[in-house]
Order: C-alpha cells, then structure tokens, then sequence
C-alpha cells in the first residue's frame, strides 16, 4: 500500500516538473501588429480635457447637470489676456467618441525613443484618473505617431491633426446668443422670457421690448400690445442662429467702438441668466463688425457678419398679433358703434394736433348699439331693441370677425396715409363690458383697422358689402374701398 502511493506521489510531481519546465523555456508569444482600441476610457465619466502645445494650455471643463453637461474653455490668447468661454456640446461628445473607438496599430510603432515634451499633449481626467496622448508633428503615408500613457501606436495623421495640431478654441459655441439652459431650481421655467432690441437708425435710437406672460409675448417697447407667439419665435431663432466669425485679439474697446454701440441685443430667462452682444464699429477691410458677448463668467470680443445683424426688424408691426383684438367672436354679444364723419364726410374727432387718429372718444354715447340674441343682431337696447334685417346680421357678423378673427395682411406702428376714419366700434362681453376696442378707417384700396398705435391692413374685397351698410348707418354716400 505504501509503495503504490510513493509511485503515483512520484508520477505526479515528474508530471508536474516537466509542465512547469516547459512554460519557463518556452518564448513568448509575439505582440501582434493588428488594430486595438486607443482608449479604453467611458467617455461619459470624462470631466476635464487638458491640451498643451507651443507653450500654451487650454483647460476645457464640465459643469452643470451631467445628463445635460456645458462645457467651457479657458484659455489665454497672444497677448496673455484669459478667457473662459463654453464650447459647443456636440463637438466634444464627437471628439470623445472619436478617441474611444479609433484604433491604433501597435506593432509598428514600436521605438525605445521617448515623445518629446514639446509636442502637443492632451490629458483627459475621468474619476480622478488621468489619460494622456502625446501625438508627434507630421505623418508618413497618412499615418501618425501618438504615445497612449507612454506607448506608442499609430493612428490615421486626421486623428492626429485633429487633437494635436488643432486647439480647442475650435469647438468654442460660435453663436451670439445662445440658448440660456433652464434654471434647475425653477424647472419648467427654461427659455426666453424677455428680448430687447436697440439700435441707431436714420431717425435716432429705437428700442423694441418683447416680453414672454402667462397669455403669451407681448409687446413692451416702444409701444404695449399682444405679440404673435409665431413671429417671436421666428424672430429668437433667427437671432439664435447668428454667428460669430473669430476672436478679435489684442482690440481696446474703444477701437471696436463699444463705447459708442450702434446695436445691443439682449436675451433674459426667468431665472435671471442673460446673454448680451455689443454691436461696435465695423472691423476695416472684412465686412464684420466688433461684438461684444457678455454672460454669466465673462465676456469675449469677436468679429460677426454685419449682414446678419442688420436683418433684425425694429419695427414692433413685424411681431404684433395680425388678429385686431384678443377677443373672441363667440364671447362678443354687445356691438357700440360711433359715428366717425358726418353725412357731409366731415370728421368728428380730431384730425390734427396730438389728438389726431385716436378714434371714437369711449365715453361719448354709442351712436348705435346691437346686441346678440340667439346667433341674430338686434338693433337698439331693450326694450326699444328691434330685430336686423338680413343684410344688417351679414354686415355685422363680418364687422366682428374682421376685429376677431381675421388675420391681417400687414401690421405697423405707423399711421396709414389717405386713411379715413369711418366708425369707432366697443366690443363687448354678456356683463356689458367692454373686451375690445378698435377703430375702423378705409383707403383707396384697403380696410384698416386702428387698436391702441396699432395700424392693421385688410383686403377690402370680402369686406365691400360691410363697409356700405357702415356707410348707409352714417348718411354718408356709398363709397367703397375700389374693386
């Protein structure tokens, strides 16, 4: 029994030496020349990139919500001088998902020569680990060195060029007024709340305010009056798409004339954030002009296209709502109409001095008064009301969805020449209040309706019948707008 166990300990502990002999004089395998990946990093866990060539650093950082990230860079330009700015969000997510699936071929980038510290280098910092590629000037037959944490490989020279030769500066946000991100501790508060406008123009400095309520936008400046949520946004997407061309370096602001500014746009959202540009001189020789770009953290001077800026309407009819009243049709159920002219044509309000055009004085008594009974229009107040024929329930219908619902077919601020004042017309609701005012001119070839300093143009061609039954109420003779 002894023996056998001696002979199988004996057998094993040969098997065993020989094994073990084998895998120590054996060479090792050889390191292959394919492709492996450059990075093994996740490139959601990155929150800092850190660049340094020629001398110079530039720190790119993430802040905010990491769900919803902002990226800024700081760095120095010629003259010394620090900015910190953000970049545009989806071209570090590209650039990071170009590091963590390019592959690089090892085998042939084999050398025992280190990378020299002058060459660009770039570390990217992810759970307080850090990863850092030091990519070699130039290229061979398309091809590129780049150390990975001191090994090197190769790589295609474009994802070399684009890390190494090329700074970061080059993902900076280009916009001039980029969205302002919603405020974390106001959710559901995000966008624009307000929006100005100044600028110079031939006739002095205009300024135009829109503001976003409850109800919608609304015109602030330089008139008050409810705002198309339609034009206005229009109007935020095209100023959010401007762009800026290049940072303009060593430049005092009184060179970019921003002490004298021709245009200031500025953006604010319900938490506060803003965002402003500074429009100065024109930049000699480029067809830009200088911005300055002010926010939250700093501010950043660069070069825009005057184009683009010059675009921007000023005139507060460009955003006004093409419908004359906010009331709606169904709720009108009182009509106060006041004779504007005479049946000589002579007018009875006001037609010069700073009275001229206001309309119907409001508190001068209706010249008639109609009232909704049923879907029919009655003329007079009860119980001395008495029933409208057809043609005054066609007329008056299409009074009240000309105030109402009609859309016009241009809106402005100022005054339409040749237009006379015809009828001053009071909507009101079932309480007898009054939930809208408006006055109503003709011309040659339109139908205007007046609210507040409002002008609303009209097709006068649907409205013909209208305007002869207004026509025939005030004696006058039964002109209308031509055919």
């Amino acid at each position: 029994m002894r023996t056998r166990t001696l002979l199988i300990a004996g057998t094993l502990g040969l098997t065993l030496g020989i094994v073990a002999a084998v895998t120590l004089l054996a060479p090792p395998p050889p390191e292959t020349d394919g492709n492996t990946p450059l990075l093994h990093t996740e490139i959601g866990g990155v929150t800092a990139m850190r660049r340094r060539a020629d001398g110079h650093e530039e720190v790119l950082r993430r802040t905010g919500d990491p769900a919803r990230p902002i990226w800024v860079l700081e760095w120095a330009d010629a003259t010394g001088r620090t900015h910190l700015w953000p970049v545009a969000t989806d071209r570090v997510r590209a650039a990071l998902r170009v590091l963590s699936t390019t592959t690089g071929e090892t085998g042939t980038a084999r050398t025992d020569a280190p990378p020299d510290p002058a060459w660009p280098r770039l570390v990217l910092v992810s759970n307080d680990a850090e990863r850092e590629l030091v990519f070699e000037p130039g290229s061979l037959g398309g091809r590129a060195r780049v150390w990975v944490d001191g090994r090197p490989r190769m790589v295609t020279s474009d994802t070399s060029d684009a890390f190494g030769r090329q700074s970061l500066t080059a993902w900076l946000d280009r916009r001039l007024l980029p969205p302002i991100p919603a405020d974390p501790e106001t959710p559901g508060r995000g966008g624009i709340q307000r929006l100005t406008f100044e600028a110079e123009t031939g006739a002095g400095r205009a300024r135009l305010a829109l503001m976003r309520g409850p109800r919608g936008w609304s015109i602030l400046e330089p008139l008050v009056a409810p705002a198309s949520s339609e034009r206005v946004g229009e109007a935020l997407r095209a100023v959010q798409q401007l762009e800026w061309t290049r940072v303009a370096v060593g430049v005092e602001a009184s060179e970019a004339g921003l002490d004298r500014p021709t245009a200031v746009l500025t953006m604010t959202a319900p938490g506060g954030g803003t965002r402003r540009a500074v429009v100065g001189s024109a930049v000699p020789g480029r067809g830009t002009v200088f911005v300055r770009l002010e926010r939250e953290g700093g501010d950043l001077l660069v070069e825009a296209p005057r184009e683009g800026l010059e675009r921007l309407p000023l005139d507060p009819g460009a955003y006004a709502d093409r419908r004359a009243t906010e009331a709606a049709s169904a709720d009108v159920r009182t009509l106060r109409l006041r004779w504007l002219a005479t049946g000589n044509g002579m007018p009875t309000e006001p037609t010069e001095g700073p009275d001229a055009g206001r309309g119907a004085d409001p508190n001068r008594a209706a010249d008639l008064t109609l009232t909704r009974a049923m879907d029919a229009w009655r003329i007079g107040v009860a119980p001395n009301d008495a029933p409208g024929d057809a043609d005054t329930r066609a007329a008056i219908n299409a009074l009240v969805r000309l105030l109402t619902a009609s859309e016009a077919d241009r809106v402005s601020a100022s005054p339409i020449v040749g237009a006379a004042p015809l009828v001053g017309v009071e909507l009101a609701g079932s309480d007898g209040l009054a939930i809208g005012v408006a006055t109503v001119y003709v011309t040659e070839s339109s139908v205007i309706v007046r609210t507040g300093e409002l002008w609303r143009s009209y097709d006068p061609q649907p409205l013909v019948p209208m305007i002869a039954w207004l026509a025939s109420q005030t004696g006058e003779p039964e002109s209308t707008p031509d055919e």
